[in-house]
């Protein structure tokens, strides 16, 4: 099994190398005790001609995957444009007055510092981003992360994004690749989506910022304190109710120490979602 999910990420995808020092250490088997079971794991395995052990079935279905994901970003391109194409006053009106105010301070970071209101002739993309600005605002989830990350994704997914979870990225701060928690697309739009609780973590600025092309978001469960831009954010929403939280002395020291105060690994890459 731990093979086999080894064998999903790989290039490509469905195949692991032909390296018994590898292979040991990803089964998480001493060298004797793989050579002992070598033939009854690799016999799920085919060695192809680039000597790398390929495993057919679970290329199909990568492929499979790979299919269905582009139908349906294919889908949210043309319901995206249906949706805009003699809508787009219709939708903004909807979003009130207030709603573009907040829009406003929300996209000021990439948008011009003149305090006149956006244009209504605006471009479908940045009306389709403001809109969803305003409905992210107007949510109230709990301070549980999956249920949080499943009211987001139903949120954009109703907006008529294709919504794809835990998205790979290239770099999360150490060389490695990390994952977000949140990657929407709807026609020309793409949203880069990190839910933390309190607030914005070293680690989920370090993803976003490492994806090009994209709207970056941080949506706060439990805010604590206030809200304040950040530098390559587009905006920075607290989507739950604000959180007194009570922290010991030894979570002070190690947020001063700038570790993360639940577990004191590093806070740029530890996997807590404080």
């Amino acid at each position: 099994m731990l093979l086999l999910c080894k064998a999903w990420r790989e290039d490509p995808p469905g195949s692991i190398p032909d390296d018994d020092r590898v292979l040991a250490r990803w089964a998480r088997l001493e060298p004797d005790r793989w050579t002992a079971c070598r033939t009854g794991v690799l016999a799920a395995f085919t060695l192809g001609t680039d000597t790398r052990w390929h495993q057919k079935r679970m290329r199909r279905e990568y492929q499979k995957l790979r299919s269905f994901k582009q139908q349906r970003i294919e889908s949210a391109k043309i319901a995206a444009k249906a949706r805009w194409n003699g809508n787009a006053s219709r939708m903004r009106d909807a979003c009130g007055e207030q709603c573009d105010r907040n829009a406003d301070r929300c996209l000021s970071s990439s948008l011009s510092s003149s305090t006149k209101k956006i244009p209504t002739q605006t471009l479908p993309a940045e009306g389709l981003f403001s809109e969803t600005i305003c409905c992210l605002k107007k949510l109230s989830v709990p301070d549980d992360a999956a249920q949080a990350q499943e009211q987001v994704a139903k949120t954009l997914s109703d907006l008529g994004y294709s919504v794809e979870w835990e998205h790979f990225v290239p770099d999360r701060g150490d060389g490695r690749r990390g994952k977000i928690d949140l990657y929407a697309i709807s026609d020309d739009l793409s949203l880069a989506i990190e839910i933390d609780r309190g607030s914005p973590r070293e680690k989920s600025l370090v993803k976003l910022r490492s994806l090009i092309g994209v709207k970056r978001l941080i949506l706060l469960r439990a805010p604590v304190g206030e809200v304040s831009e950040l530098e390559g954010i587009d905006a920075v929403l607290p989507i739950g109710p604000s959180a007194t939280r009570k922290l010991t002395e030894l979570q002070r020291r190690r947020i001063a120490d700038g570790l993360c105060p639940a577990c004191g690994n590093d806070e740029r890459y530890c996997e807590c979602k404080e």
